[in-house]
């Protein structure tokens, strides 16, 4: 498929102005729309004006953090993010792809890096941004689950789940790798705005992996991300 040629329109959000200075004049020589931002409640307040393709956010700013900033976005976007930060450790980039980041750079970065990583996720987004049919059925070696039938299988056992159980397995099912926190499997599951209790995605969650696992105390496809929340492995 053919790589749209219309100008694509980035979103710089970073409050250190030389940094920001250059990424801005090396986009827009790659022939890029570019909006630099340097608060992230005003980038916030421009999001949907401008209706960028893709946003380039820091993750320190002074009056909201790109984690935050990230949540929000995705609350009504699928937009394509790259997160900047000086934080280099496991848990921080962990914390980026949880909250919906697409690539985490760490500073200092290599600007031709950042254009390549910037073309690969647009190219990426056009590819998948026509509308595409949801499946209704998604196996995983032994592992099945049939969202018109409701049933669960694991080789040849019947696994009779709650509605609550099933719903989490099949937003973890359909999402594997990706690293949900547990207010984002409350708002999705539960239907609520914000998360009430921690320890209802936690029991729910624990009763769902006893179910599915073939054996006491054996490896379960579904991973605890420490001080984040969970995510579906179909390599266990």
């Amino acid at each position: 498929m053919a790589e749209n040629k219309q100008t694509k329109k980035l979103l710089v959000v970073e409050d250190d102005k030389e940094i920001a200075r250059l990424i801005e004049l090396r986009l827009k020589s790659e022939g890029f729309d570019v909006l630099w931002m340097n608060k992230g409640l005003d980038a916030l307040e421009k999001f949907s004006s401008y209706d960028p393709d893709l946003v380039i956010l820091d993750l320190m700013l002074d009056d909201l953090d790109g984690y935050e900033i990230c949540r929000r976005i995705r609350k009504d976007s699928n937009v394509p993010v790259i997160m900047l930060t000086a934080k280099s450790t496991e848990l921080d980039q962990v914390l980026g792809i949880a909250t919906g980041a697409d690539h985490y750079i760490t500073k200092p970065f290599s600007l031709n890096v950042l254009v390549a990583k910037i073309r690969g996720l647009l190219r990426r987004a056009h590819q998948f941004s026509a509308p595409v049919k949801p499946k209704d059925h998604i196996n995983y070696g032994n592992m099945s689950i049939n969202r018109k039938a409701r049933s669960v299988q694991r080789g040849e056992r019947r696994i009779h789940l709650t509605v609550k159980e099933f719903e989490l397995l099949w937003l973890l099912m359909s999402n594997p790798g990706r690293v949900f926190s547990r207010e984002d499997l409350f708002i999705k599951v539960w239907k609520r705005k914000t998360l009430v209790d921690c320890r209802t995605v936690d029991v729910h969650i624990n009763k769902l992996r006893k179910k599915i696992e073939e054996k006491p105390f054996s490896a379960s496809m579904i991973r605890t991300i420490h001080k984040v929340g969970y995510s579906f492995d179909p390599m266990v």
